[in-house]
This record gives structure tokens, C-alpha cells and sequence, in this order.
């Protein structure tokens, strides 16, 4: 779907008015968080959103999610709408999405769900990850195959995928899907995720983010260490690290990609602002 460039405009307006609200909340109520990926790469290097970019996303430490998640209902104003993965339905992955309602932003792989489908922004828990490389690749591994069967089971849409391995395990996954009982699944997941929670680890890492469990993976300290640093009108807090960081994730981050690469990820069908 085409988005005109006032189109453009109004979502991130949108946008940044969840975000404040999701500011607002969290200064209130002693919680912090942290902007990532895309949206500090757009802070840092462009001062607001990526000009092609209409993601807006922020991490927070497991802690800090679950307080958030406790208080939202009743501290956010009654435009907005937290949704959770598990919980609220029509969420198929381990983050949540804070929702602007009598809004709609309906993508293709998720015209199925029964959830919000407003324009949102994301809200990734980071979670502990061991120190050793043998348990990493047990709890990655196990994360990975319970994070497809839950999307599986919320309608998101996986025949895209390409190549006969990949579709064999597509089908392997649509299998076992239809016969596991979501809400094991679910808590199968939870259970993994925040299994070394209670260790202190240098690392941790946010299982819903779309980089793998490896690339999404930050220093533990970074979360405690934050400044707030420019986005649109707004000053939002990021890792006083970020250079490292972002060079973690995209290399040299402050050269734009090809002009053929700056395009939007997000296959929209409907969209209301």
C-alpha cells in the first residue's frame, strides 16, 4: 500500500504523541526505558524518525516491562491501548505494542488477528541470557520454534516463506500448531524467556525483536546507563553507549543505506489516521 508523504507525515505525528504518552507514564511512575534499533539510528543520525523509517521502537528491561504492564490500564489515557503478546490476543510474538485508538494500520501478515490493529509503537523486554555459549544455543533454539508456533497459532502469515527447507519447516510448525494448546505454548515461552532472570548476566537480549536472539543482545550495564538525546520534539532516553551499539547492528551506521534500500518494511493493506 502507497503512503502519501502528508500520509507519511500524520503516522508519525501519531506516533510521537504515543510516544509521549508512553514518556509520560514511565517518568510518572519511576520507569525506565530506552529507545533501539531503527529509532536511536534515526535519533542519532537524522534527529527524529528515519525519513523512509515509520517504526518507532523502545526496550526496557523485564523488570521495568512488568511494572509497566501492571500500571497501564490505569494510568494511560483512555486514547491509547497497551497490548500484550499472550494475553490480550492477536499478538503472536514476546513484546507489546502501546495502540492509538480509532486508528487502523492493518499489515498483511497480520490480517487475521483479532487484536487492536491501530497504530502503535513497540515495546520490547529485554531479558538475562546465560553466560555460556552451549545454554545460548539451547534457549535460542527453543525460543525460536515456540516463537513460530505462536505465530502460527495467531494467524500471522508464513507462507512467504521461501525455499523447501523452509517450507518443510513451515508445515512441520502448522502441524504441531494445530494440535498444542496455545496457552501451553505461551507459558512455555514466558518460562524460557525469563528463565536466567533471576542470575545477574552481563547480557541480555529482546526475544521478540526481529534481529535473532544474538544481534538484539546488549550489555546488561547499557540499560542502567541513559541519556536523553533528540527525537522530533521530543527527548527520549538512549544508551549513553549507543555508538556501540548501533555499531553492532548496522556497522558503519551514520553512512544512509542505497537509495534502493530506503523503503518502508511494513506491507500495509489498510490503514486509518
Amino acid at each position: 500500500m502507497y503512503l502519501s508523504r502528508s500520509q507519511q507525515e500524520k503516522l508519525k505525528q501519531i506516533q510521537l504523541r504515543i510516544a509521549r504518552e508512553f514518556d509520560r507514564v514511565c517518568s510518572e511512575n519511576d520507569i525506565e526505558y530506552f529507545i533501539i534499533a531503527g529509532t536511536l539510528l534515526g535519533a542519532v543520525r537524522h534527529k527524529g524518525f528515519i525519513p523512509w523509517d515509520d517504526d518507532l521502537d523502545v526496550g526496557m528491561t523485564r523488570e521495568n516491562f512488568d511494572r509497566f504492564a501492571e500500571i497501564a490500564a490505569s494510568r494511560l489515557d483512555s486514547n491509547f491501548v497497551f497490548q500484550t503478546w499472550g494475553a490480550s490476543g492477536g499478538l503472536g510474538l514476546p513484546y507489546a505494542k502501546l495502540r492509538m485508538k480509532n486508528t487502523k494500520f492493518v499489515e498483511r501478515a497480520s490480517k487475521k488477528s483479532s487484536g487492536p490493529q491501530g497504530v502503535y509503537i513497540d515495546i520490547f523486554p529485554f531479558d538475562n541470557v546465560p553466560h555460556s555459549q552451549i545454554l545460548q544455543r539451547v534457549q535460542s533454539g527453543a525460543a525460536y520454534v515456540l516463537k513460530r508456533l505462536i505465530v502460527t497459532k495467531y494467524g500471522y502469515d508464513m507462507t512467504t516463506m521461501s525455499g523447501a527447507p523452509k517450507k518443510l519447516i513451515y508445515g512441520l510448525i502448522t502441524a504441531l500448531a494445530s494440535v498444542i494448546p496455545l496457552k501451553h505454548i505461551n507459558h512455555w515461552l514466558d518460562r524460557e524467556i525469563r528463565r536466567y532472570n533471576a542470575t545477574p548476566t552481563s547480557r541480555m537480549t529482546a526475544f521478540g525483536g526481529s534481529y535473532g536472539y544474538y544481534k538484539e543482545a546488549i550489555q546488561s550495564s547499557w540499560s542502567r546507563e541513559l541519556e536523553r538525546i533528540t527525537f522530533g520534539d521530543l527527548k527520549l532516553p538512549a544508551f549513553k553507549r549507543y555508538d556501540d551499539y548501533l555499531t553492532s547492528l548496522y556497522g558503519n551506521y551514520m553512512v544512509p543505506p542505497p537509495v534502493e534500500s530506503r523503503v518502508s518494511r511494513h506491507d500495509l493493506i489498510e490503514l486509518i489516521l
